[in-house]
């Protein structure tokens, strides 16, 4: 991805990496959109249709795919609104078909993809769609912008909602209404989906005890994040684990926004 697309929109994507068994493996709520292409191939159709996964509650299993034939985009906190063109919130809990919101233009860009042979090829050719998608879509307000960045930080580095608001001259109201329709959720529920994101993806590189892990997050608790993984993820903490599959070598995982 080029850095204006990867700034603006994405994350990180991947094909075989971030496809096969991460998309197979107990997914949980996130901060960021999943933009999911399953391109096929030319004599089968596609194992999974082409989505967009906008703040899904649970913990959810992905059914199994060709990996070979699928590119995963994860997006950031602003990139579906940008790339949809409508109101997140009108998204938020979805699993929606990208035909949905593009029409045969996700077609079009599916047989491109599966035409090309090779990995650079694609993500040059995704890039420039993205970027196109995103040049005609709601450029994401400077104070949402703001208000996103300081919301996915930690809380001893973030301003209050209160704060945040007197900060740009809106009313909280306002704030949270602007939040819901270009995030697709309160500014209460991301900071609170950043801070069980932040902790989860923890859980994955350290041997932190989970007392430790709680409070390195910001939580009170050691019952507090539990009460987070059942709420937000539908599980514990050791389920999760065991799902996810052994602990990745420090430095892999990225759980900032």
């Amino acid at each position: 991805m080029t850095t204006w697309t990867r700034s603006v929109v994405v994350r990180r994507a991947g094909g075989p990496e971030l496809t096969g068994p991460a998309l197979r493996r107990l997914q949980v709520p996130s901060v960021r959109p999943l933009l999911y292409l399953d391109f096929g191939h030319p004599h089968r159709s596609p194992a999974l249709p082409s989505f967009l996964s906008v703040g899904v509650e649970g913990a959810r299993l992905l059914g199994s795919h060709d990996r070979e034939h699928a590119i995963a985009v994860e997006l950031t906190v602003l990139g579906a609104y940008r790339l949809a063109g409508v109101p997140v919130n009108d998204l938020a809990g979805q699993v929606v078909p990208l035909v949905d919101l593009w029409g045969s233009w996700v077609h079009r860009l599916e047989g491109e993809l599966a035409r090309l042979g090779d990995w650079p090829s694609r993500f040059a050719l995704l890039d420039r769609a993205l970027a196109a998608r995103a040049e005609v879509g709601p450029a994401p307000a400077p104070e949402v912008l703001l208000a996103a960045w300081q919301l996915v930080r930690p809380a001893t580095a973030r301003l209050s909602l209160a704060g945040m608001a007197d900060r740009l001259g809106w009313s909280r109201q306002h704030l949270t209404a602007m939040v819901g329709r270009q995030v697709g959720c309160s500014p209460r529920r991301l900071s609170r989906v950043a801070r069980f994101e932040r902790a989860a993806s923890m859980l994955l590189v350290t041997d932190r005890p989970l007392a430790g892990v709680a409070d390195a997050c910001g939580y009170s608790d050691q019952a507090h994040l539990s009460r987070d993984f059942r709420d937000l993820a539908g599980c514990t903490p050791t389920r999760f684990l065991a799902e996810r599959g052994p602990r990745v070598p420090a430095g892999r995982a990225d759980p900032g926004a």
